[in-house]
């Protein structure tokens, strides 16, 4: 699947955004109808407290006051109606109005604002809705396993501000990797003449800088530069299938290595080659073993990934890494990749059945369990006797409407599901979540709705739960399953003894589960999905966890 980005200080401190208004309503004015961006202003703060939105009315005629209501999200991350503050700023009388509008969210959790213009007489002339967030600081780098897909090296409108915003963002959520692609046809546009585009320098050097480590990947043909060359490839396929023109995707692997080895330590062959390009696994396996032994000439500390996401275990494209090893590529490859994609409402603890796979069903759990024992089975085939890494460089869901009454509680609780299972059976090197910003506004169209922002950069109830997990989990590694095979929730605790964090959830729908666990007497503070805390006392050794969809976090205090 292929669909195609703030500088660290304005994530703390107060938060602002800009606001324009312009006409909805009817008989209002034209200038009225309200647009909201993140683009220049933050939604997203690191305090609590105070915290201020900046309202400009550009020709505000009629508009005498700016009201703005907050309503914050319950434990199913679903909107509450009750209002929970309201605050009002007079305006000008006469000319654009730019005002600021202060608000005091003391806990930490995702907010929707709800900002009026009102006439004299307190009529309402426009509205818009706004969501903010208030999420945990972040001073380090999040977990080595936890990524996020960007499209930001082939956009023309990835300014330094945007790159910096994005970037910065997804490191206040606690993610420390990102993947990218880089394009052939867009490194050479005319035969032997290899030119990067300063946004292309812009991502992988901003990215370096905050330490987020870049995965690229190395994809497509390029007939606009050969078109001769690709002219007779079967079914028009878009893929290298020849000597010459893996040769020429060899020289465009050894320019755009060249330039970003130190940056960039992790390199992807093609995407998800099933679905773009189309090739025989014979042919993938003969492009493969080229790029493999081009980078390695160039930098041989480089991770270089096969498959694409080409699937395994039943994941999209079949057991695409096994018909790769048939051909002999094991040894032209040091990891391989998966896109095992759940369409919502699967979920990444129940998955889906695929007859004729190895296992019965795709999800996070026997997927994990599956490769773990295929890279261990191969580990004594290689020539050098290292194993095979498992990258899960794409999976997502979407935020529009599936399931339940709004996709977005669906879209946090499998963010959240997925990188805890993932963690908790230790097979994958990193999962990436496809992907961080949405790629349109249209709220029907799932393409448009993969991100943990929108397009405004406003946050999304992902981005929080996101946020919150990987503050409390940290690098914990997974210790053991308190309620494991309980049909109705997942409770395990990670960390060890000293140091843990006991995490739970409910498996079904938006439903609460109750299961007792047995853990040692004392006090601990329980944190919901939002970052919200409350003490609660453990005694006699049993607790009754009242998991929900999402996450909870039970952690001893000191």
């Amino acid at each position: 699947m292929v669909k195609r980005f703030f500088d660290l200080k304005y994530a703390c401190g107060f938060a602002a955004a800009f606001v324009v208004f312009s006409a909805i309503c009817a008989g209002a004015d034209p200038s009225l109808e309200i647009v909201a961006s993140g683009q220049d202003y933050n939604l997203i703060s690191s305090t609590p407290g105070l915290q201020e939105l900046r309202v400009t009315l550009p020709q505000s005629k009629g508009a005498a006051s700016v009201r703005a209501e907050v309503r914050g999200y319950d434990n199913r991350a679903l909107l509450m109606p009750k209002v929970i503050s309201t605050n009002t700023v007079s305006l000008p009388k006469s000319g654009a109005a730019d005002v600021k509008m202060p608000m005091v969210l003391s806990k930490p959790g995702l907010y929707e604002i709800t900002l009026s213009a009102l006439d004299s007489q307190e009529n309402v002339l426009g509205t818009k809705k706004v969501s903010y967030a208030v999420v945990p600081p972040r001073k380090a780098v999040g977990p080595s396993d936890f990524g996020v897909c960007v499209h930001l090296t082939a956009r023309g409108d990835s300014t330094k501000e945007r790159v910096g915003k994005v970037l910065s963002l997804i490191k206040l959520a606690g993610f420390s990797r990102i993947r990218d692609e880089m394009y052939w046809q867009q490194v050479e546009r005319v035969p032997g003449e290899f030119v990067f585009e300063e946004q292309q320098d812009r991502v992988i050097n901003m990215a370096a800088k905050l330490r987020l480590s870049p995965l690229i990947i190395l994809d497509y043909g390029n007939a606009k530069a050969y078109p001769e060359e690709f002219a007779n490839n079967p079914d028009n396929s878009i893929f290298p299938q020849t000597p010459e023109t893996r040769a020429l995707f060899a020289n465009y692997v050894k320019e755009v290595v060249s330039r970003y080895k130190k940056q960039v330590k992790e390199w992807e062959v093609w995407n998800e080659p099933h679905a773009w390009g189309n090739p025989s696994t014979e042919n993938y396996t003969l492009l493969l073993k080229d790029v493999f032994t081009t980078i390695k000439g160039i930098a041989p500390d480089s991770v270089v990934i096969g498959c694409g996401g080409g699937g395994g275990g039943g994941g999209p494209g079949g057991d695409y890494v096994n018909e790769v090893i048939r051909h002999g590529g094991l040894n032209s490859m040091d990891g391989f990749s998966i896109h095992p994609y759940m369409t919502p409402p699967l979920t990444p603890d129940m998955g889906y059945p695929v007859p004729g796979a190895p296992i019965p069903r795709v999800n996070i759990p026997l997927v994990s369990q599956h490769l773990k024992s295929l890279v261990s089975d191969q580990r004594n085939i290689l020539n050098n006797g290292k194993e095979l890494g498992v990258w899960v460089t794409e999976y997502g869901a979407f935020s529009s409407p599936v399931k339940f009454a709004d996709g977005e509680p669906f879209q946090a609780l499998y963010l959240a599901r997925a990188y805890l299972l993932s963690r908790r059976f230790g097979t994958f090197e990193a999962i990436y979540w496809y992907d961080f910003q949405d790629d349109g506004t249209n709220p029907t169209n799932p393409e448009h709705n993969f991100g943990l922002i929108r397009e405004d950069f406003s946050p999304k109830p992902a981005y929080v739960a996101a946020a919150v997990l990987t503050n409390r989990l940290g690098k914990r590694k997974w210790k053991q399953s308190l309620a494991e095979d309980n049909t109705l929730v997942e409770i395990h605790q990670f960390g060890e003894d000293k140091d843990p964090v006991i995490v739970g959830w409910a498996k079904h729908d938006l439903n609460f589960e109750i299961a007792p666990i047995s853990i040692p007497s004392g006090k601990y503070t329980l944190v919901d999905w939002q970052g919200s805390e409350k003490t609660v006392e453990v005694k006699s050794g049993k607790y009754n966890f009242n998991a929900g969809p999402l996450p909870q976090y039970l952690i001893p205090q000191k």
